[in-house]
């Protein structure tokens, strides 16, 4: 094999031709269209994402314009994530929203293929411990919806109460990865499983909170009447005012899009010379500015200086 552009062997090779092929199918293109854009034959497109022919660095940059990759994405080390898209292939060809939902399902690939890079560099595996497996054939689905939801409260030890750190508690103790996305109005949430990350869901963003929460724990469970929040929204339900009548008042902060794993993970390798500023801005998915303020609030500490203002502990300073 012919080493190049951190190709040292023949396994990255072998990564390389992977990663190609499911660019090209993420791209939604041919073997045939992505060759004639590459100005080469069909088989020898084939060859290079059979990992029989190495591409030579030019055909990599061209293959990286054409997927509409950065050739740093193209040339990673680990394996890309299954393509999700092709899960979601029947849901994408029958649904009104096509193309707004395949934009969602793409972003949640290309972010589940960061967070397994991160993992890689960090050399370090996503948190979290799933549940044993048991069948419940011989169950009301119902029933044993609530049957489940008990016992995995009793192994988490988190109570029988409102969780206020749902979404922390659910990647953290858990093991599922919740990313925010802009999907279709209609449409409350996706799920799919990554052998690398484990279950990953993507929520609407543009859902309110309370919303968002209802879709994280499954708000068909019969606890409610269905459709009662659509209901509710068409009577002018205002959920932030009822809770200021109540007096319940909210800690609610602007949620983050990406698992709070995935930015501590970003931010420490940044603090540890691992990747660039940029590098954080685009696995972050912000501007520099933005990188700056997301590693100022992620190392802040519950203590506070002579001005009361929130102690920020510095990691790149720490670490070296």
């Amino acid at each position: 094999m012919t080493n190049y552009a951190g190709l040292e062997n023949e396994d990255s090779a072998a990564v390389l031709a992977v990663r190609l092929r499911a660019a090209r199918e993420s791209k939604g293109l041919t073997q045939a269209q992505a060759a004639s854009e590459l100005g080469v034959s069909r088989p020898l497109l084939i060859a290079i994402e059979k990992g029989t022919r190495d591409p030579n660095p030019e055909e990599i940059v061209r293959l990286a314009q054409i997927y509409d990759k950065p050739v740093s994405e193209l040339l990673r080390s680990a394996p890309p994530p299954i393509a999700i898209s092709a899960r979601f292939r029947a849901a994408l060809a029958a649904g009104a929203d096509a193309e707004e939902l395949s934009s969602a399902v793409g972003q949640l690939e290309r972010e589940a293929d960061n967070y397994i890079d991160l993992l890689q560099r960090a050399s370090t595996q996503a948190p979290g411990r799933y549940p044993p497996t048991r069948s419940i054939s011989h169950l009301d689905p119902w029933q044993a919806g609530e049957d489940l939801a008990t016992e995995e409260r009793n192994r988490l030890g988190i109570g029988d109460g409102p969780i206020r750190q749902l979404r922390e508690v659910l990647e953290i103790e858990v093991g599922l990865r919740v990313f925010l996305l802009t999907l279709p109005r209609h449409v409350a949430g996706l799920f799919v499983y990554v052998d690398e990350l484990g279950g990953c869901m993507g929520v609407n963003i543009n859902h309110p909170s309370e919303r968002r929460h209802w879709t994280i724990r499954l708000e068909d469970l019969r606890l409610i009447a269905p459709g009662t929040w659509d209901r509710l929204l068409d009577n002018d339900f205002q959920p932030r005012a009822a809770a200021r009548i109540l007096g319940l008042g909210s800690a609610e902060r602007r949620a983050e899009a990406l698992p709070l794993h995935y930015r501590l993970l970003a931010v420490q390798l940044y603090a540890d010379g691992e990747i660039t500023e940029s590098q954080l801005a685009r696995y972050l998915g912000t501007d520099i500015v933005g990188a700056r303020h997301a590693y100022q609030k992620l190392t802040e500490t519950g203590d506070v200086a002579d001005d009361g203002s929130p102690q920020i502990v510095d990691l790149a300073e720490a670490a070296g």
